[in-house]
């Protein structure tokens, strides 16, 4: 029969029912052992039509009835389980029936669901009924009911567990007090159209679980009104609480926090006002949702609200409320303000997460530091602009941070001062820190970072001051930095670690830094020294420009000696060799010898022995490698280990500008003059006179070679020992005692042409014989020529007399013919 009244052939699945088989193998259809039906179970079969009250009031051993989700539609006798009296379950939701509900409609019913159908009213409840005591769950949500919630409470069920009206149009006020159902667990009347006051509920349902009286609003006065009732701290098994969408007032109960099992606290668009009590920070870790949005709450939003680490909070709508947001609670993933640029400063979340990656705790100085409600801008170290909203300028020094150097720190775009020089941070340098465009100085110093510069760092084009020295850092500086220095700081501006000695296998590289540091923590200006600034044009060193010395010492030496021989055959009008008395130039080859020094190897340019030429050049060869040595080891270069270059600089952790600790003065220069003019000075004017001689006609060819070569390499070896000295003091000398030591022993070097004849001398008379071998020949040249030009002398003179004889013999021979033809 139900099978045809229900439209059976349209259903989803009718196994078994227009069969000859037992019922109880039918589809749905569960029976006891005595093979009469137990339970109907047909939800969602597409049962239609008028509900079967007659059919299924047959069924007297029926204990379990769903017919959930079907077609069903007209009304339900109240008579219909009369009988039937084991029907404890009755499930006929989402239909279409209508009329009056029968809430006790079978003698032991203990569930009774009619939600989602087009019930109008509710019947009176009888005590009388078996079932008035019997029955647990009522859920006529989604209805059409129209009621008065008073009359509802009037006689409910004693042992009720489950009360549902959600969404019909209960009316009227909470009775006050509720009636006590010790075993009512949800009470869920939201979206109906109640008024008036909420009684205190703890006395009433002390088990309750899950309380929903939200969303009055088709009350004409706009729902429930007045203050959230006291007395929530008795409801220890409290679940779920929503009270939204009403009128209440008032502020909010701090025993609400004194819940220790609530998940869900709803109770936003209402009219509650004051501060958010602190107490509920004992929610914390519990409450999964908390929302007071679209209220008018005013004061500090608590800071214990910070600990909901997974809570969702919602709290927009309550534009009173003081800012900024707890630190705190801007880090709570779930809060819906967290984006909120006045409640949630960005540049404040930066700083906090700033302070987590650096170990904040562990700080020297930390005044204020994710203090819950403190602006970040009167954090220790911390300097706003003018208008108190941005960070300009971060200033962290010597204070004890560690960890490493969180990325989003880029965020702060505005900032213009990062100074986190002397601490501890390690890792690298973020990359991001190049998004920082308007930073100007940047000192991260002192510090523990490894890796390399970040090439983002080129990117930054207001820089006036880096410092990255006093870290492990290693490759390249990009080449782009470029550090507009202050003309105070124009030394210190960019210093890095790229002087010798390094901890690494190379030093680091940087063409544009103003100041290198080593792993000893010396410092020194890579600005050239004065002479090498001088130099800077086509040559990068001391070492190159020996060229240059040398190509303008020739240049002095051709002068001198063109001047010379301009001046004796022109200006002087000196006779040729020819016409020189030899004793004159005798002369000028021992003072020539005096000149170079007897008591030098030098001497032996004036002889004409080969092999005394070439042990002199030798010693030449020994003294200008060991001054080329001095050169090349005074060369200020970085990444050379062969460098002798001192760094008399110091950069301090405490200051932004080094400073220059030589104890080099002018009086330590004025004493290396003195020892250089005292020492070589003779040997200068002496390579001069030389020269000279060597511009002098009344010399053959070999001895004006010879008075060339030894003025030369004289000038030569006193210009370079000056020139030596001087670029060595530069590189090494850091106090007048220094410069008068290094002046001695490279002075030393200019002396070694001495010993090395007293040398030769002791061990052996045969060059030093040579040498006066040489005089005698000389000498006994000298004296032979002198022998014949008086023979020549006589000679001449015989001549003219014998020319006068002649002459006079002819004048005789003409006196003789004269008399001979004269007849008288």
């Amino acid at each position: 029969e139900i099978y045809n009244v229900l439209n059976g052939s349209g259903w989803f699945n009718s196994t078994g029912w227009q069969s000859d088989g037992a019922q109880c193998d039918w589809f749905g259809v569960s029976c006891h052992d005595d093979r009469l039906v137990s339970a109907i179970d047909l939800r969602s079969n597409n049962l239609a039509g008028s509900f079967p009250s007659e059919s299924l009031s047959s069924l007297r051993e029926l204990q379990w009835l769903d017919l959930a989700d079907n077609k069903l539609f007209g009304s339900i006798d109240d008579f219909v389980f009369y009988q039937v009296h084991g029907l404890h379950h009755i499930d006929l939701s989402e239909n279409d029936l209508s009329g009056e509900v029968h809430v006790l409609i079978s003698p032991s019913v203990q569930y009774l669901n009619f939600s989602r159908n087009n019930f109008t009213s509710t019947s009176q409840l009888h005590k009388f009924k078996q079932s008035y005591y019997t029955i647990q769950t009522i859920d006529l949500s989604y209805n059409i009911i129209l009621a008065d919630v008073s009359e509802i409470f009037q006689d409910i069920p004693p042992n009720l567990v489950e009360l549902i009206l959600t969404e019909n149009y209960i009316y009227g006020t909470l009775p006050d007090p509720l009636p006590v159902l010790e075993d009512m667990k949800r009470l869920l009347i939201n979206d109906n159209m109640l008024s008036g006051q909420i009684p205190d509920i703890s006395r009433s349902f002390p088990l309750i679980n899950e309380l929903n009286l939200s969303n009055q609003s088709r009350a004409e006065n706009g729902g429930l009104s007045g203050p959230i009732p006291l007395g929530w701290s008795n409801l220890r098994y409290l679940v779920f609480l929503d009270l939204s969408y009403n009128k209440l007032d008032n502020v909010v109960p701090p025993d609400m926090s004194n819940l220790p099992q609530l998940k869900v606290l709803n109770i936003s668009n209402n009219d509650l006002s004051g501060e958010l009590p602190t107490e509920l920070g004992n929610l914390a870790g519990i409450l999964e949702i908390f929302d007071v949005s679209n209220n008018v709450l005013t004061g500090t939003v608590p800071f214990e609200l910070g600990s909901y680490n997974d809570a969702l909070i919602l709290l927009s709508g309550n534009n009173d409320l003081w800012t900024p947001a707890p630190l705190s609670l801007c880090f709570v993933p779930g809060f819906d303000l967290i984006n909120n640029s006045t409640l949630c400063p960005l540049e404040r979340n930066v700083l906090k997460k700033f302070y987590d990656s650096t170990k904040g705790q562990e700080w020297t100085e930390s005044e204020y530091w994710i203090d819950p409600y403190t602006s970040q801008c009167y954090w220790q170290g911390v300097v706003c602009d003018k208008s108190g909203t941005t960070i300009i300028e971060l200033n962290l020094k010597h204070n004890g941070l560690s960890g490493k150097l969180d990325t989003g720190i880029a965020e702060l775009d505005s900032l213009e001062v990062l100074d986190l020089n002397d601490n501890d941070i390690k890792g690298t340098i973020p990359s991001e820190i190049g998004l920082l465009h308007k930073l100007i100085r940047l000192r991260l110093s002192f510090n523990a970072f490894v890796g390399k510069v970040p090439s983002e760092l080129g990117q930054l084009d207001n820089l006036e001051l880096v410092h990255l020295h006093g870290n492990r850092l290693s490759g390249t500086v990009p080449a782009d930095m470029n550090v507009k220095s202050l003309p105070q700081e124009e030394t210190s501006s960019f210093i890095t670690d790229c002087g010798v000695p390094t901890d690494f296998d190379e030093p680091l590289l940087c063409e544009e830094c103003t100041m290198c540091c080593n792993s000893a923590g010396d410092c020194h200006s890579t600005e050239p020294a004065k002479l090498a600034q001088v130099q800077a044009k086509g040559f990068d060193s001391y070492a190159q420009f020996i060229w240059v010395f040398l190509l303008l010492l020739l240049g002095y030496v051709f002068l001198v000696v063109i001047a010379s021989f301009y001046y004796d055959r022109f200006v002087y009008k000196a006779p040729p060799r020819s016409d020189t008395e030899r004793s004159t130039i005798i002369e000028d080859k021992k003072y020539a010898l005096e000149t170079i020094g007897s008591d030098s190897v030098y001497s032996f340019y004036m002889s004409k022995n080969w092999h005394a030429w070439g042990l002199d050049l030798a010693v030449l060869a020994v003294q200008i490698a060991a001054l080329v040595m001095f050169v090349q080891a005074a060369v200020k270069d970085f990444s050379n280990d062969r460098s002798d270059f001192i760094y008399s600089w110091k950069c301090s952790r405490n200051s932004t500008i080094c400073t220059d600790e030589s104890d080099l003065n002018w009086q330590g220069w004025a004493l290396f003059a003195i020892l250089m003019a005292a020492h070589l000075l003779k040997d200068i004017i002496n390579g001069l006179k030389l020269l000279i001689l060597c511009g002098k006609r009344r010399h053959s060819t070999t001895s004006r070679m010879r008075f060339f070569v030894g003025g030369f390499f004289l000038t030569w070896i006193s210009l370079f020992t000056v020139y030596a000295s001087t670029v060595y003091n530069i590189a090494i000398a850091r106090s007048n005692t220094d410069i008068i030591i290094n002046t001695v022993i490279i002075l030393f070097i200019c002396d070694v042409d001495e010993y090395f004849y007293r040398a030769i001398q002791a061990a052996s008379s045969f060059w030093t014989a040579g040498q006066r071998d040489d005089e005698k020949d000389d000498d006994m040249e000298s004296r032979f020529e002198e022998l014949q030009r008086r023979v020549e002398a006589r000679d001449e003179q015989n001549e003219q007399l014998e020319m006068r004889v002649n002459a006079l013999e002819r004048v005789l021979m003409a006196q003789q013919t004269d008399v001979s033809q004269d007849p008288h």
